[in-house]
């Protein structure tokens, strides 16, 4: 739970499961309540028109990623959220790809395609999109909003024995 102002507290509920992100949320204080999300993720982008803009599917990733949590868990959430004494439930959704050479790279999911795509893009330059989805319901009435943002990424020339110990799994 998080105070976000004198009148207001609210739950957090995280539906992107990204470490980097859990740290950065536990640093500021905030326990969220983590929920895993169960979007197809291949299937959702095959089903957006040619053409989507690619800040726009990472968009769509992020709100997918959050509307199913509320969907599915929105109910134990809100639960959740009053007894923890909450006014408000606020469901975060988020993604990130990388875009290089004009094509979109997802997580690789296991070590070997990992290994097999930092070999592909080595040396070259990408852009990290990253999409955040925020349905903010206050118990009562739910609105939403998406965003995306873009970091420009240098990948480094690794050499294959540094770059297999960088993405080897814990």
């Amino acid at each position: 739970n998080a105070e976000l102002g004198p009148a207001l507290q609210a739950a957090l509920a995280d539906a992107s499961l990204d470490p980097a992100g859990m740290i950065v949320l536990e640093q500021a204080g905030v326990d969220p309540l983590v929920r895993h999300p169960e979007v197809d993720e291949d299937a959702l982008q095959a089903a957006l028109p040619t053409g989507t803009p690619h800040v726009r599917v990472v968009e769509e990733l992020a709100r997918a990623k959050a509307e199913d949590v509320l969907h599915r868990e929105g109910a134990q959430l809100a639960e959740e959220a009053r007894s923890a004494g909450a006014d408000t439930l606020i469901v975060v959704g988020c993604d990130s790809m990388l875009l290089v050479d004009g094509r979109l790279e997802g997580k690789p999911h296991t070590y070997e395609r990992a290994l097999e795509r930092w070999h592909k893009m080595r040396g070259r330059h990408g852009v990290l999109l990253t999409g955040h989805a925020l349905i903010v319901a206050d118990l009562a009435d739910d609105t939403d909003a998406a965003e995306a943002q873009d970091t420009f990424t240098r990948l480094a020339e690794l050499v294959d024995e540094v770059a297999g110990v960088e993405i080897a799994p814990d």
